[in-house]
């Protein structure tokens, strides 16, 4: 009896885990667009699950800031506005010169092999010209710098995030005028931590997060100008 009873919870923890990789999937990839509302009733039939594994499945991309429950609305992908985006970069701004300078000082043969695959990967993406593999690649040379750094705690708050700075990265580089700019974007950093120069992979893990970010303020702050002036221009 008892048996029972410890693999029922897990059986159905799966399925909650399942339905939320495949939403976060589908937010991620563009096929739900910021603002599209998500019905239970549409994506239960669509993931032949009940409403409730779907309910389950959205309160966990809740909690990463993917979805939001609007009263008398329901469920939503959440808008990207400047307030939203200036919140990830500052904490962005946090996290990642810190990694960077962890993971610099941290170097080894192993991980520049780890680091250098990443990157391989981004301009692998860019020569394939696919928006989505980009970010995905993009994302993953920073996961791997947080990885590299070492440091249990830091890592576990960009996993917190990361989701929602993988949004925020594919609006980033929405705003260049060619995709081989990501790569230049990464190179010098890369270089840095693989030389094993932690203040300036510190430096350029902050000036990389500045550049990122400055285009896409521009773009989101026009709905905004009251932000813009206040809040986003004091930053820079």
């Amino acid at each position: 009896m008892k048996a029972k009873l410890a693999v029922a919870p897990v059986k159905q923890l799966s399925m909650d885990r399942v339905v939320a990789e495949r939403i976060r999937n589908a937010i991620t990839k563009g096929t739900f667009r910021p603002g599209s509302r998500l019905t239970e009733a549409n994506l239960a039939e669509t993931l032949a699950v009940s409403r409730g594994t779907v309910r389950a499945g959205l309160h966990r991309l809740l909690s990463e800031g993917l979805v939001v429950l609007r009263p008398y609305s329901g469920w939503h992908v959440p808008t990207l506005d400047a307030r939203d985006a200036w919140e990830l970069y500052t904490l962005r701004g946090c996290l990642e010169p810190l990694a960077s300078r962890l993971a610099a000082e941290n170097i080894n043969d192993e991980n520049v092999e780890m680091l250098m695959a990443a990157f391989k990967k981004l301009k692998a993406a860019v020569k394939h010209a696919d928006d989505k593999e980009i970010t995905d690649a993009d994302l993953a040379i920073h996961k791997t710098i947080v990885a590299l750094a070492g440091h249990k705690r830091l890592a576990a708050h960009y996993e917190l995030v990361e989701q929602q700075v993988q949004i925020y990265i594919a609006s980033s580089n929405a705003m260049l005028k060619k995709r081989a700019q990501v790569v230049e974007n990464h190179r010098a950093l890369v270089e840095a931590i693989c030389a094993g120069k932690p203040k300036v992979a510190e430096r350029l893990a902050r000036e990389h997060g500045v550049r990122a970010a400055s285009e896409l303020f521009q773009v989101l702050t026009t709905e905004r100008p009251d932000f813009a002036m206040t809040e986003v221009d004091a930053k820079f």
